[in-house]
């Protein structure tokens, strides 16, 4: 007689396949899973791979046109900032200020050769002070002598050239008519940097008086813009037969003959334009460039 299987043993047969097959699928979707996690993984790979050798292979197709001069790269360098220079300097600062150099070699003059300038060497620069044979100060370049709103006259700091005044009645006339550049033998135009400078003008009695706020007749200017050092002669006259001149020690006097010294003023354009002090301390001058250029 064959044995009867009960209903409950069939349901934990069924029970227990159920579970095998659930425990299956699980396992079958755990690994596809895995699969295509790494599937994916490998394919960012691969495309990152491609877009770095495509990237490369540009940079070398590039490399090689520019240079066989097929392609050209040029870069626009960003200019300094500019500043209006009369807005950045104070009286008695430094400035760059260029006058190039002397043509020819004339010696300091004489008697002999009255009415006449010297005292300076072919190729030496014209921003040097000479000494017209007085204690060797030469006081280069050029200082900030005036500002007017806008507008900014520089002085040289020593003696620009060595003037002979010479003696007699109605000299001083004569000399102040080539001082003041009114001799049309006489250009002090060598003096002038025609990028920056626009007047030239040898300095003058009221000049310092202006500089001063007062009348400086017989007096000692203490400011080492006017005193520094050489005498030198001002393009003013006193009388028939005297000019003003400023002393070795600063004063403001008058003498009817000699060798002195004379000092250049350059009043410079109105946009003159500065990037700041160089390494020196000295307000350089910044030419801008034309567009076209």
């Amino acid at each position: 007689m064959k044995k009867s299987i009960s209903d409950n043993e069939v349901n934990g047969k069924k029970n227990k396949n159920v579970k095998k097959v659930i425990k299956r699928e699980k396992k079958e979707r755990k690994e596809s899973k895995k699969k295509n996690i790494k599937k994916r993984k490998l394919n960012k790979l691969n495309i990152f791979i491609v877009i770095v050798s495509i990237l490369f292979l540009g940079i070398g197709i590039f490399v090689i046109l520019c240079g066989t001069g097929i392609i050209t790269v040029s870069f626009k360098e960003k200019g300094p900032i500019l500043y209006d220079l009369s807005e950045k300097v104070s009286i008695g600062d430094y400035v760059d200020y260029d006058a190039g150099m002397w043509e020819e070699t004339k010696e300091i003059p004489t008697r002999t050769n009255s009415f006449t300038f010297g005292g300076y060497q072919k190729e030496m620069s014209r921003n040097e002070g000479v000494t017209c044979g007085y204690n060797g100060v030469e006081n280069e370049g050029w200082r900030v002598f005036d500002i007017d709103e806008d507008t900014i006259t520089l002085i040289q700091a020593g003696v620009s050239m060595c003037y002979y005044h010479g003696y007699g009645s109605g000299t001083n006339d004569k000399s102040v008519n080539i001082l003041k550049n009114h001799d049309e033998s006489i250009n002090y135009n060598y003096f002038l940097n025609e990028d920056f400078g626009s007047n030239v003008t040898i300095l003058s009695k009221e000049d310092i008086d202006k500089f001063q706020g007062e009348d400086v007749s017989y007096k000692k200017v203490d400011d080492d813009l006017i005193d520094i050092g050489i005498p030198y002669w001002l393009s003013s006259k006193n009388g028939s037969y005297y000019l003003w001149y400023v002393t070795e020690g600063g004063t403001v006097a008058v003498d009817h003959v000699g060798e002195y010294g004379v000092r250049v003023l350059v009043t410079l354009k109105k946009d003159t334009k500065t990037a700041g002090k160089n390494k020196e301390n000295v307000w350089t001058l910044y030419k801008e460039s034309k567009k076209e250029e």
